[in-house]
């Protein structure tokens, strides 16, 4: 199912539009996005198709834009005004397409005469067709009008899932109240179907009153027993009921004291919290001199191995020479003196054969004189090799302490920067709290509201265990009148075939109801199971770091982290994903595939969720129309690097002189 063509004319600040979404991509990615100012008229984009298809513009989508305007187009009042007309007409039409090939529709066409002068409006005007290929005539269309459209269109697409077709990321106060159990509990309901047992079991018992109703008319003793049953199954229903109202106060209730306690906590500890504030601006200022300490120690280091780290690569390099030169026996010999006086002797060098230059024999004379003088021996280049060597190892040595040295202070600034780590996010976790004490007076105001709701809490907790405890002997009460009424039919039914058919109609409603709780646990569950699937995927952290998401019996969302609700403790952007996360999920347990429609979608996240969400709703578009309507400060940076080219439709939304259009 998608959204093929809307059509909005006169309607808010649309006077003359119609949007056509084009078909998929070649890639199947069905993503569309509109792009305008705030105040274009984005978010009347998402109200005109709930206009269209249930009457109704959502609250959500609402709060605090089109509260007091009237539904007609400004300049249509005025120019209607003009020509002396009391009313305009608005009009929103849309085509949706059933199949892949777009073969069967549903054209839906809702109209409404306004009040140029803020009047009562006329009422509206509803036309649904139905339109689908006929084989004989190549095209069957079906029309209905009013009451019958609304029952048709409901059929398609319940009311009760408006709030998930049309998804708001800018207002979400509230979205996880209590009291929003009941709307998520409807939703998963209509999205899976289950409505049709209900009309089932609709059925079956207004058959079986009314095999009843005839065995009563013929019979005081059933009729009797018809009453003694009635009013235990009243008592039994009513319990019910008070059973389900006092746990939905019982939780709104501790709501609102957990929220309280919060507050009061946060005041309550005042004093200790200023006495740790100033004990971690103690640790702060000893750890600012001790890390003045181990810079200074760097600087020492520095200052003292510096020479000897200057000649260590020269250190090494020589050390390397020496003990390749002596594993391979290349070490100068010892120069003896009569080396040098054979030579002056024979005039000439014994190796080569050549004369001695004059040269030659000058620099022969010098050697000689130093034998002469004591100041080279005939081992002198063994000791030398002897001398060096001693040398370059102290200087290795010296090298190896400086390493030593060097990991110590290196050691000394890693532990000091880990504790300024530490004390930074204590100190800042104190001033948070010390942030939200505002005044005495509204501590004072928040305990008395405290004391009176935990009054309230308790009474409510008092009247439902009460109610529980009541439940047993009900229930007791009442299959004993069952049983009489049963025993009281058959002695008077005067009919095996009706008694047969009495017996098989109440059995079948025993086991569709059966069905039906089997199949509402088995939902809830698996709407437990995706809720956390895209939470996990939309925030890109493991479980230990985003908690666990449930769904109780009551269809009431809360997150669990370590074992404590969560919640509360949530960011905006963390609270508009966890939000997203719960209508994907609604989504995908749905046994039609609905478009759906994002209105400012990432208003309050910040940037590092939001390429996690542009990946979601980009793969998700893959076989499933998502319409997503941003403010041009939205739209920016790594969303349409994700999209890229697969966006399958970019419109612009303009306001200009009192009309929007879409180019």
């Amino acid at each position: 199912m998608r959204i093929a063509t809307l059509s909005l004319n006169n309607y808010r600040q649309y006077q003359n539009c119609k949007i056509d979404f084009t078909r998929p991509t070649a890639k199947g990615f069905d993503l569309n996005v509109f792009v305008g100012l705030n105040g274009a008229g984005k978010t009347n984009v998402a109200n005109s198709i709930c206009w269209c298809l249930w009457e109704i513009e959502p609250d959500l989508a609402l709060q605090g834009k089109n509260t007091g305007k009237g539904m007609l187009n400004d300049r249509s009042r005025e120019r209607l005004k003009q020509i002396g007309k009391d009313y305009g007409p608005v009009k929103v039409e849309m085509m949706i397409t059933l199949d892949d090939l777009g073969a069967e529709k549903l054209h839906i066409s809702r109209s409404q005469e306004c009040s140029v002068d803020g009047g009562i409006d006329k009422p509206s005007q509803l036309v649904f067709e139905h339109i689908r290929p006929d084989p004989d005539h190549g095209t069957k269309i079906e029309t209905l009008e009013g009451e019958e459209a609304r029952l048709e269109i409901e059929s398609y697409i319940p009311r009760d899932i408006s709030s998930y077709l049309v998804f708001d990321g800018e207002q979400l106060t509230g979205y996880f109240r209590s009291d929003r159990a009941a709307k998520v509990k409807t939703a998963m309901l209509a999205l899976s179907g289950v409505g049709k047992l209900n009309v089932a079991i609709e059925h079956h018992e207004k058959q079986l009153a009314e095999i009843d109703k005839g065995v009563s008319n013929h019979s005081h003793e059933v009729a009797d027993c018809e009453e003694v049953r009635k009013q235990a199954q009243k008592e039994y229903e009513l319990n019910e009921q008070s059973i389900e109202k006092l746990t939905e106060q019982v939780g709104l209730l501790t709501e609102s004291i957990e929220q309280l306690q919060e507050f009061i906590g946060s005041h309550k500890d005042v004093p200790q919290l200023i006495e740790t504030k100033k004990r971690l601006e103690a640790q702060r200022e000893d750890l600012q001199r001790r890390q003045h300490r181990v810079r200074e120690d760097k600087c020492e280091l520095v200052r003292t191995y510096y020479p000897v780290l200057a000649v260590f690569p020269a250190a090494m390099k020589l050390r390397a020479f020496i003990s390749n030169k002596r594993e391979k026996d290349e070490l100068p010999p010892p120069l003896k003196r009569e080396f040098f006086e054979q030579i002056l002797k024979v005039g000439k060098c014994t190796v080569c054969g050549e004369a001695l230059t004059e040269n030659a024999v000058k620099e022969i004379k010098r050697q000689l004189a130093l034998y002469d003088k004591k100041i080279m021996a005939t081992d002198t280049s063994s000791q030398f090799t002897k001398l060096l060597e001693p040398e370059i190892l102290a200087i290795i040595e010296r090298v190896r302490l400086y390493q030593g040295a060097r990991d110590r202070v290196l050691a000394d600034e890693a532990a000091l920067a880990t504790m300024e780590e530490q004390i930074d996010s204590d100190y800042q976790a104190v001033a948070q709290q010390l942030a939200q004490v505002n005044d005495t007076k509204a501590y004072q105001e928040a305990i008395s509201k405290l004391n009176a709701q935990s009054a309230a809490r308790q009474s409510a907790v008092d009247q439902l265990g009460y109610c529980k405890v009541r439940k047993p002997e009900l229930d007791k009460k009442l299959s004993a009148a069952n049983l009489a009424y049963e025993q009281a039919y058959r002695a008077n039914a005067g009919n095996d075939e009706l008694m047969r058919k009495h017996q098989i109609l109440e059995r079948s409603v025993r086991i569709i109801r059966k069905t039906k709780d089997l199949m509402i646990e088995e939902i809830r569950r698996s709407i437990e199971n995706r809720i956390n699937s895209f939470w996990q995927v939309l925030t890109w952290k493991s479980n230990e770091d985003i908690g666990e998401v449930t769904v109780d019996e009551g269809f009431r969302i809360q997150l669990y982290h370590n074992g404590l609700p969560a919640l509360g403790s949530l960011s905006a952007a963390e609270r508009a994903l966890l939000a997203l996360s719960v209508t994907l999920a609604l989504h995908s347990q749905a046994g039609i595939n609905f478009p759906f429609v994002i209105d400012t979608p990432v208003a309050n996240m910040s940037l590092e969720h939001r390429k996690n969400f542009a990946t979601v709703l980009k793969n998700l578009s893959k076989g499933k129309q998502i319409t997503m309507l941003f403010t041009d400060t939205e739209f920016v940076a790594d969303i349409p690097k994700v999209f890229g080219k697969d966006i399958n439709m970019l419109k612009k939304i303009e306001f200009k002189s009192g009309i929007t259009t879409v180019v």
